[in-house]
Formats: structure tokens, C-alpha cells, sequence
């Protein structure tokens, strides 16, 4: 069971989500302002973060941001949003969010949601090697660190996720909908933007270690595979 802290400032919705999640036996804190949240993000090592993006004080977008920026803080990130354009949910992935769900949203489904990802980091956090070379990526375990030579990437949890699913399957030509099944739990392909929009913040930090963001080639129209190239 996981410590979440949930981020909603509509009391009927947050109690009723509460309500829910204690349900399924997991402890919960509830918040319901930007400011207050974020201090108690860095303050306690919670699970997972519930984030509504229309929040008093710092909005949801600012608090993922900000939490993204602090080292050793690292919860998955959930963003509960009623704003349905394509840009703004981008957005909520460019500052760090892992998932989101719209409003109106059911429970079923957002606990689905939760258990997903927190079944995908329980099964990372299984019994592994100490480390993985992975062309000219190094992954500890135990620390969810991965480097490039001498620099370290800032993934979120689900970046992390979805590298190291593709860094354990060296060359394999790995489908969006398997990555969207297998990381992120979703049944359905209705996400698949999910995917790609990770893989370019993955390729992105890649090219700030100075390492070759090509090495996750595309697979135009399937998927994507790690493939790193013996002269970069």
C-alpha cells in the first residue's frame, strides 16, 4: 500500500477520492492548496501525489514543476484536470507529470489508474543485479539512477519506467500500446501520446548528458527500440 498525498481544493471531490484510496488501504493526506502541498512534498517521502491543476496559492502545473527541481523527491505525479485540450495536458508532462485523469473522472477508474502505477514502481523496486550497462547508459538499481558517463538524468518515476522497459530489451522493437500496457497499466491505445511524449523528454535529457538521443530510435508507425550506436 502507498502514502499519498492528495492536491484538491473541491472538498466534496477530495473526501470522496479520500474516502476511496483508504478504502483500498493505502494511508492519505489530504491538502488543498498549492503552497501547503508542495511544502509537504518535500518534507515526507509520499508514494504518489493525486494533483488537481486549478489549485489557490501555486497552481498545479507550478507545483509539479517545483517538485521536479528538488532533489530526492521524486512521487509519482497523477494530474487530475478539467481542461481537455491536447497542449495543456502536454504541458503537464513537459513539467513532470506521469499521468493524468479528466474530470469528470470515475472512482473506478482513477483508482485503476493509481493501482497501475504503483503496481509498475512496486515490480522496479523488485529483487534485481546491482546495476545495468546499457550501451553507454549505467543504471543502479537500488538508487533508480541512471547515467551518461559522468552525468546524471533527472527522469520521474515513469521516465525512468518506460527507459529502463526499453534498456532491458536491447534492440527489440517494442509497440506504443505494449509500453502504454506494461508501464503505465492503461488496457486501451486511447493514450498512446502518453508515450511519445516521454520518449521525447527522455531523448531530450539524454542529449543534455551528452549522450546520443538516437540510441531510442523511432519505429515509425509501431514503436520505438534501444539501440545505441557503437560510434556515438
Amino acid at each position: 500500500m502507498a502514502l499519498i498525498l492528495l492536491l484538491e481544493d473541491d472538498l466534496p471531490i477530495a473526501e470522496l477520492i479520500q474516502y476511496h484510496l483508504l478504502r483500498a488501504g493505502h494511508t492519505v493526506e489530504l491538502c488543498h492548496d498549492g503552497l501547503t502541498g508542495l511544502k509537504r512534498l518535500r518534507a515526507r517521502a509520499f508514494d504518489l501525489v493525486v494533483l488537481d491543476l486549478m489549485l489557490p496559492g501555486k497552481g498545479g502545473l507550478d507545483v509539479c514543476r517545483e517538485l521536479r527541481q528538488t532533489p530526492g523527491v521524486q512521487p509519482v505525479v497523477l494530474i487530475l484536470t478539467a481542461r481537455a485540450q491536447e497542449e495543456e495536458l502536454v504541458l503537464g508532462y513537459e513539467v513532470g507529470a506521469d499521468d493524468y485523469v479528466k474530470k469528470p473522472f470515475s472512482v473506478r477508474e482513477l483508482l485503476a489508474r493509481i493501482a497501475g502505477l504503483l503496481r509498475f514502481r512496486d515490480r522496479q523496486s523488485e529483487s534485481k543485479p546491482r546495476a545495468l550497462e546499457a550501451g553507454p547508459l549505467e543504471v543502479d538499481f537500488a538508487s533508480r539512477c541512471v547515467r551518461a558517463g559522468n552525468e546524471e538524468l533527472r527522469l520521474t518515476p515513469m521516465e525512468y519506467a518506460m527507459l529502463l522497459y526499453l534498456l532491458l530489451r536491447p534492440g527489440e522493437v517494442v509497440p506504443r500500446e505494449r509500453l502504454l500496457n506494461e508501464v503505465w497499466g492503461y488496457t486501451h491505445s486511447g493514450c498512446l501520446r502518453t508515450v511519445d511524449t516521454h520518449v521525447t523528454r527522455v531523448r531530450k535529457k539524454l542529449g543534455g548528458a551528452g549522450a546520443d538521443p538516437d540510441m531510442l530510435r523511432t519505429i515509425f508507425g509501431v514503436g520505438y527500440a534501444f539501440e545505441p550506436r557503437a560510434d556515438k
